[in-house]
């Protein structure tokens, strides 16, 4: 070996002798040390039966990936790799498992996510099939016993010492012993515990064939846990029972075990003939494995509040589950019907079930933990006289997939910020995806971004079409429609929400996200940044300004110079928390006059900007009032003229129950008034 100056962390000399095995069914041959004084205690030297020698690990890849490159100069070179590294202790990667695998096995155990010593377990066969994989799952979520399993965890041993593997129950005494762990009174203790319990199930254990699991913690070098290794042994038609029997803690006595008062010794012998079949061990799934599995460096600890559980809401939690996103709190009041199958992650099975439930079971199955709770409750202003109102201000970020607008107009009141809050939908016709997010101070909230929404809609050409209605299907009545969405489409979208759920980097500004689906199923996206409204209290109204909108009215008030200008204002009203937003200021009509100290705004075009700004935003952008200037060197003060306009306005927004705005630029600043249905004018200057 090529081994220069630096201090070895392994006894690896200059030169090593090796013997390599080969064989025709053999694509890489087996390679082993023959020093007789070289380390047993590489973590890369393979496990094998007891007693025979250690060959050297390789590869960390199957051999089926290496067959084509293979080739005797490349692996006489792998071999001179691994010393070196191995001298220098790089050759363990800190994501690499701290143990080697165990020999191959025909049979292969499923545990669950939390295993413990601690609980109690049934374990079973998935299938009729032998090669079936042994499934242990808690006792309490399944019955029944195929195999006599017990489950024992030692104390800490250092990694790199589970080398050996027992071909006999007497073979794994042995190699526990060196480890300083007593395995034979662990399996005595713990077969005693059955005895004693008096539990008719659990006595079923001692007649079936013995399973020992065995989970050991493992040290790293800085004498810290890094991990666990976990192994099973299948005793070969020997029974649990006589397994104790022979360790003489235990004696049947009329078809029963009892514990053994006279002191025996055991029954070495029949232990040395206890044929012990190694299991290959496969750890349920975690969220940390989740993650692992997506590419993450660790999974998600926020606890997550979703507000909706149907095709979208259910396919973004399950997805962002999947990548380690664990802890949920799922809100639906609603029931699954036959038609909610072409698109949600709920079987045929589960039709009739709560969706908040069926979801919140589909997660806690996922990670065998109850780590998901359902909440059949409809989300809105009557929730805050519930528990689990709690639940939601508690969360640390709010998803609201329930398309509807009372749920984010609701979310926008909640007074504990810092919470991020996420709140989209999938357009009619299934061709869009809009995502709204709240920036983390709360500047801007989701009703916020909802009324600019309908603004774009209106001033983006490429939007106009954007809430146009798709084709439907009846599935009862007249008014039980649902929309012709592919699961193909709804996939897509739900995968690329779960996605921003999972990723921890919050936004920095509030914003709005689309997503456009093309026949082909491509993808364009774009992201708009939502500058501040300026929000003002006026009587019993709560008037919200955009910046967009000041800057505008700015610019023109500027270009008119001398000259009065004016136009309509559009905006979207909030009738139950008695709001209005105002998002759009029109230019003058091109049939307006205008004067040093008079302006008449004309009516050309005006109705077909107030139609067309319903139609594209289903009726949200309406007609809210009017907006004009006044000479630059002259305030913002109302005329005479101005208060007859207002009450003018007023009249024609009585009728929608909702009071009329007039907006005047001034050299003091933009004056906001409110007229109320009762005529009476509230007002400001910002």
């Amino acid at each position: 070996m090529d081994l220069g100056q630096a201090r070895q962390v392994h006894d690896i000399q200059l030169d090593e002798l090796v013997a390599i095995k080969a064989s025709v069914d053999q694509v890489v041959p087996s390679v082993y040390p023959l020093r007789s004084n070289f380390p047993q205690n590489f973590p890369h030297l393979n496990a094998i039966w007891r007693g025979e020698r250690r060959s050297l690990c390789l590869y960390d890849v199957k051999v089926e990936e290496i067959e084509d490159t293979y080739s005797p100069l490349y692996f006489i070179e792998r071999i001179r790799w691994w010393f070196k590294e191995s001298a220098y202790g790089r050759l363990h990667g800190e994501d690499q498992p701290l143990d080697p695998a165990l020999a191959q096995s025909f049979f292969t155990l499923l545990l669950p996510s939390q295993f413990s010593s601690d609980r109690e377990y049934s374990v079973v066969r998935t299938s009729d099939n032998s090669l079936a994989p042994i499934l242990v799952v808690p006792r309490e979520r399944r019955l029944g016993m195929d195999f006599g399993c017990i489950a024992l965890e030692t104390e800490p041993v250092p990694h790199g010492q589970m080398l050996d593997l027992p071909r006999t129950f007497s073979n794994l005494v042995e190699v526990y012993e060196e480890l300083g762990v007593n395995i034979a009174e662990l399996v005595g203790e713990q077969i005693l515990d059955i005895v004693a319990s008096n539990d008719s199930e659990k006595s079923n254990r001692l007649e079936c064939d013995a399973l020992i699991v065995v989970r050991t913690p493992l040290l790293r070098e800085n004498k810290q846990v890094g991990g666990f290794s976990t192994r099973a042994y299948l005793g070969h038609e020997t029974s649990l029972g006589q397994l104790g029997e022979a360790l003489a803690v235990v004696a049947k006595h009329e078809g029963s075990y009892r514990k053994l008062f006279v002191a025996t010794q055991p029954n070495g012998e029949f232990l040395k003939k206890v044929e012990l079949l190694p299991v290959n061990v496969q750890e349920g799934f975690t969220p940390e494995k989740a993650a692992a599995c997506s590419g993450l460096s660790e999974p998600l600890e926020r606890h997550i509040a979703l507000i909706g559980a149907g095709a979208l809401g259910s396919q973004v939690a399950l997805s962002a589950a999947r990548m380690g996103a664990a802890k949920w709190s799922i809100f639906d009041p609603d029931f699954l019907f036959p038609h909610n199958l072409a698109r949600h992650i709920a079987i045929g099975s589960m039709v009739g079930s709560s969706k908040a439930d069926l979801l919140s079971r589909e997660i806690n199955d996922l990670f065998q933990d109850n780590c998901c709770t359902a909440y059949s409750e409809v989300v809105g202003p009557s929730i805050e006289e519930a528990s689990s109102f709690e639940v939601i201000k508690d969360a640390d970020m709010i998803v609201d997939t329930s398309a509807s607008l009372r749920v984010p107009r609701w979310l926008s009141t909640l007074e504990q910020s810092e919470k991020p809050q996420k709140s989209c939908f999938l357009t009619p016709s299934g061709s869009s995806l809009v995502l709204m997010e709240d920036d983390p101070e709360r500047q801007l909230t989701l009703s916020d971004l909802e009324a600019y929404y309908y603004w774009l809609l209106y001033s983006d050409d490429s939007l106009n079409d954007h809430l146009a209605f798709g084709d439907n299907i009846h599935i009862g009545s007249c008014r039980d429609a649902s929309v012709t969405i592919p699961q193909s489409s709804m996939g897509i979208f739900a995968n690329i929400i779960a996605a921003r759920v999972v990723s921890n980097e919050l936004q920095g500004t509030g914003q709005i996200s689309f997503w456009n689906l093309g026949d082909d199923h491509s993808i364009e996206s774009k992201v708009v940044t939502i500058a501040a409204f300026k929000k003002v209290k006026l009587g019993d109204w709560v008037v919200c300004i955009g910046d967009a909108l000041q800057n505008e009215i700015a610019n023109m008030y500027a270009l008119a110079s001398n000259q009065e200008t004016g136009g309509i204002l559009l905006g979207s009203v909030d009738l139950r928390y008695k709001t209005i937003y105002l998002t759009g200021a029109l230019p003058a009509p091109p049939d307006s006059t205008s004067a040093t100290s008079y302006f008449d705004r004309g009516g050309e075009g005006v109705w077909d900007s107030i139609d067309k700004a319903a139609k594209c935003t289903q009726g949200h952008l309406v007609y809210v009032g009017e907006w004009h200037t006044h000479p630059v060197g002259f305030s913002s003060a109302p005329s005479s003229l101005d208060d007859k306009l207002i009450s003018w306005i007023g009249d024609k927004c009585q009728f929608n129950l909702r009071p009329g705005i007039m907006l005047i630029c001034g050299s003091d600043g933009l004056r906001v008034r409110v007229i109320s249905e009762r005529k009476k004018v509230c007002e400001t200057v910002i």
